[in-house]
């Protein structure tokens, strides 16, 4: 009976994970290192994705997986543990690396006067989300709490506590979406659209009222780096 409740509970976790690919819990506090991104490689190709969080998933089960050291390679936060903390981890890790390698961004000039004027009211909502998620990182500090590493929050999340907080804070329009970006505690960049996915804003680095942008977490690096030019992705 007690295999039984362990195997139910992993598996409902499991399914939690990987309902959404930008939702994220209330471990969102929990302390991980960047270096983290090469551990889990579970089947030594080189490479860390679902089939590794598979495998996990798999150990976590006392199943049978491929050979790998195990005490080093799986304790993501290195509690000494290999534990459901850390197949959180590990999905958070591999979604990461599936934003920063995301090369589906659609990008060309416009001269709509209501695409310009959405774009620059995009930029400016952004900077208010970047605003208001600073200072609840800063409220998370003084409690000593911090998010290490650096993680993709979905805006649209309802169950993760950053998002509540920066959502209670500032007055979001119906329907629209966005995504933050955060390493060690900071945040590095959030990118924003309204009720149309064509017309993005972000920050700090904001888009030019020119060129339309489609909603999509890939732009969070271009949206972190200021001297980053929004044309070369024409």
């Amino acid at each position: 009976m007690q295999i039984f409740k362990k195997a139910l509970c992993i598996f409902s976790s499991a399914l939690i994970l990987t309902s959404s690919l930008l939702s994220f819990n209330s471990y969102s506090k929990i302390k991980v290192d960047a270096a983290t991104i090469l551990k889990g490689d579970i089947d030594n190709n080189g490479k860390l994705n679902a089939v590794d969080l598979v495998y996990f998933i798999r150990f976590l089960l006392n199943n049978p997986i491929p050979d790998t050291d195990t005490s080093t390679s799986l304790d993501f936060n290195d509690d000494n543990n290999i534990d459901i903390i850390d197949l959180i981890i590990m999905k958070q890790t591999i979604l990461y690396s599936q934003n920063e390698e995301t090369t589906d961004l659609k990008v060309q000039e416009h001269s709509s006067t209501y695409g310009k004027s959405a774009i620059n009211t995009a930029n400016s909502n952004a900077k208010a989300i970047y605003n208001a998620a600073q200072l609840v990182l800063f409220d998370y500090e003084m409690n000593d709490e911090y998010i290490t590493g650096t993680f993709v929050f979905d805006g649209s999340s309802t169950n993760d506590s950053l998002i509540q907080e920066i959502n209670n804070s500032i007055t979001i329009t119906a329907n629209s979406k966005y995504c933050i970006s955060i390493k060690n505690n900071q945040i590095t960049s959030v990118v924003y659209c309204g009720t149309n996915d064509l017309y993005s804003g972000a920050y700090p680095n904001t888009i030019p009222s020119n060129l339309s942008c489609t909603f999509n977490p890939g732009l969070l690096p271009y949206a972190s780096d200021e001297s980053f030019d929004w044309n070369t992705l024409k």
